[in-house]
């Protein structure tokens, strides 16, 4: 499911915000760090980049990011940010096709997400 699915964005669902802060209005619900992967370039190092998770070419809208994580707001502190990424490639093998499309011959029709947490004897969960 996207990220802005009802399933998702809804109270009856997950009720997740693409805003860390708003966890503390909301009382409730996850955040989701997944809305930042979206889109074909990376701003801070403006690199281009998979848009999204899996291709799908009888949609209207090809490319989903249906590959999320989410969590409640006091894993924030443990949540390492700058970890999160769509992994195209392993010990140099591409899991994209020559379009750039997850290639689901040979691996999966979806890549992968990464993270870390920052686990430490002071912040144990």
């Amino acid at each position: 499911m996207h990220p802005f699915s009802k399933g998702m964005v809804a109270p009856t669902g997950f009720y997740c915000t693409p805003k860390l802060s708003d966890l503390a209005i909301q009382k409730a619900g996850f955040y989701n760090p997944c809305f930042g992967l979206m889109g074909d370039r990376d701003f801070v190092s403006n690199i281009e980049k998979s848009p999204a998770t899996h291709y799908y070419s009888r949609a209207n809208l090809k490319w989903a990011l249906f590959d999320q994580v989410i969590f409640r707001a006091e894993l924030a502190d443990v949540f390492d940010f700058k970890s999160l990424k769509i992994i195209t490639e392993v010990n140099n093998t591409k899991l994209a096709d020559e379009e750039g499309k997850p290639n689901a011959t040979r691996f999966s029709d979806h890549f992968p997400i990464q993270f870390s947490l920052n686990l430490n004897h002071e912040n144990q969960l």
